[in-house]
């Protein structure tokens, strides 16, 4: 049987219903921490960028670095390696 929010908080458990967050251009830019003086058409244009490249800056693939530009984190780069089929992975001797 389903149970019911009203059921949890009944035993003294608190529930929080999650609301999805509009993607408006001032929630984009508090969530990616866009650094100040980037317009709006940058953002999106960054937006694009990481569309092309199969990345996703919200999981952590993309990232603002201290410059303002936008930068690949190393899950990033382990992502664009692994579609690459001319990568090889460097020998560690081990």
């Amino acid at each position: 049987m389903k149970r019911r929010n009203m059921d949890i908080i009944e035993q003294g458990n608190t529930v929080q219903e999650i609301q999805p967050i509009a993607p408006t251009v001032e929630n984009l830019r508090t969530f990616l921490k866009v650094p100040e003086g980037k317009k709006d058409t940058e953002l999106m244009l960054d937006l694009e960028i990481a569309r092309q490249r199969g990345l996703n800056p919200f999981t952590g693939e993309m990232y603002y670095a201290q410059d303002g530009r936008l930068a690949v984190t190393k899950s990033g780069e382990s992502i664009l390696a692994a579609r690459n089929p001319n990568f090889e992975p460097p020998t560690t001797g081990l």
